[in-house]
């Protein structure tokens, strides 16, 4: 969004296409928070509206407004009684009709995201010749799925005037549908994108440029309530870097933007950076639900022997209840045999757990593990945490089982997370001591008596 139309107001017209109705002398504010058009003049009964056009010069002329509503009605002012629409979206340099609402693509601009990739193409200045050479747009990812196409481009955005040439670097993602589709599609595929930048770089995650593609390909500028997020209190976490994914990079984005099960976890682990408050046990809560969840696609074969073994016994046992509607009763009462324990579930992740806790938690990986366990139950069920761990403890676990998924799922995307270049495992152990130190939390000596675990 262009920063020159924040936090000031626009005069201009609108027109409610669903009633036929223009009104003029409207005013139109966008904010970080809102966005809205104020007239004193009476609005239509109804409340909601797919859409309103509109005329506002210095806002690029001809626009349209989308997913508008009151919410709220009038209120006065000192120039009599004014009333306000809100809006989600607004399309630049068009008035749309209801049936223009399909689109064939959108493009995303992160600057965050153009900062990860950091591509090595420069431009060429000859001095002699006065020449520049700016690189071509070179596409570096591109996947394909069964409703759309993605492909990642490194471009350079040129700009010039009497007296001087700029270009301007930038990774730009363009999603194109197979089939027109709505807009909720694409932003729906725009957030799960943001999440991925997020995940990848630790920084805010926002589009400097938003783009649809109508139905002809021709681009319109969409504006949107902007979702900054304050990088500057996210704490510490290791850095994924985009020359050591990039070979896996397009097996990654195909996942991202179709496993509905991974972006639930991902939302729990990007949590704390959506609210950088979050209290410590809500955080490791929220962790260790994401691990959980995911034990599926990160354990390794030789649970499906477990698997086995407990239908073989199901098995047995079945054959021998000869009332069928008791046999069917046992059968569905006897599927958790096959779903590993809350406790065998972390152990799977322990060689990663003990490798990341050495520096800050010097004890028993087994007992800090039962710790893990009995507190992640202590929340479940009571909502609060009296065993184990302090507060500071408890937001350091949580960061550790953060390490820990983030890890685990790197290693499912046959990512070496222990290469010399790139030992993710050696700087989530630094980083964690790092964060203990930041906290003045005094690690233990591995003699010490660890936690306060009830029993142990």
């Amino acid at each position: 969004m262009e920063k020159d139309l924040y936090n000031k107001k626009h005069l201009g017209k609108v027109y409610f296409v669903e009633n036929d109705l223009l009104i003029e002398n409207v005013w139109l504010t966008i904010t970080e928070d809102e966005m809205y058009f104020e007239t004193s003049a009476p609005l239509p009964s109804k409340q909601t509206w797919k859409l309103i056009t509109g005329s506002f010069n210095k806002i690029g002329g001809d626009i349209t407004l989308l997913n508008c509503d009151t919410r709220g009605g009038s209120f006065s002012g000192s120039g009599g009684s004014l009333q306000k629409v809100f809006f989600r979206q607004l399309v630049q340099y068009r008035k749309l009709k209801l049936e223009d609402l399909s689109f064939k693509g959108i493009v995303l601009i992160s600057p965050a995201f153009t900062r990860w990739v950091q591509q090595t193409e420069r431009i060429e200045y000859s001095n002699n010749h006065l020449k520049i050479k700016i690189p071509e747009r070179n596409v570096i990812a591109k996947i394909e799925t069964e409703e759309f196409k993605l492909q990642i481009i490194s471009d350079f955005a040129k700009m010039a005037n009497g007296h001087e040439f700029q270009a301007l670097h930038q990774m730009v993602i363009k999603v194109t549908l197979k089939e027109l589709g709505t807009l909720e599609k694409l932003l729906e595929i725009a957030t799960k994108i943001r999440k991925f930048i997020l995940f990848a770089t630790n920084a805010n995650p926002e589009f400097s440029h938003i783009t649809l593609l109508d139905k002809d390909k021709d681009k319109l500028p969409l504006l949107l309530k902007p979702k900054p997020l304050n990088d500057k209190k996210f704490s510490q976490n290791i850095k994924i870097r985009y020359l050591h994914t990039r070979k896996h990079l397009a097996k990654i984005l195909i996942s991202w933007l179709s496993d509905e099960k991974l972006e639930l976890a991902i939302d729990l682990i990007l949590s704390r950076q959506y609210n950088t408050t979050m209290s410590s046990s809500a955080f490791f809560f929220n962790t260790c639900v994401a691990l959980e969840s995911n034990f599926d696609r990160f354990k390794e074969l030789n649970y499906k022997n477990h698997e086995t073994n407990a239908q073989n016994r199901i098995d047995a046992i079945s054959t021998l209840i000869e009332k069928t509607q008791l046999r069917e009763w046992f059968e569905n009462k006897a599927k958790f045999w096959k779903e590993p324990v809350l406790r065998r579930k972390f152990e799977k992740y322990k060689p990663t757990i003990k490798a990341i806790a050495d520096l800050t938690f010097p004890h028993s990986t087994t007992k800090l593990l039962d710790c893990i366990v009995a507190t992640r139950n202590d929340i479940a069920h009571r909502a609060e945490s009296k065993n184990c761990f302090s507060d500071i403890e408890l937001f350091l676990a949580g960061k550790l089982l953060e390490f820990t998924f983030k890890i685990e799922l790197l290693k499912y995307y046959e990512i070496d997370v222990k290469s010399e270049a790139n030992n993710l495992v050696r700087t989530a152990s630094s980083h964690l001591r790092m964060l203990a130190t930041m906290n003045n939390y005094n690690v233990p000596k591995k003699d010490d008596k660890p936690f306060k675990l009830k029993g142990k």
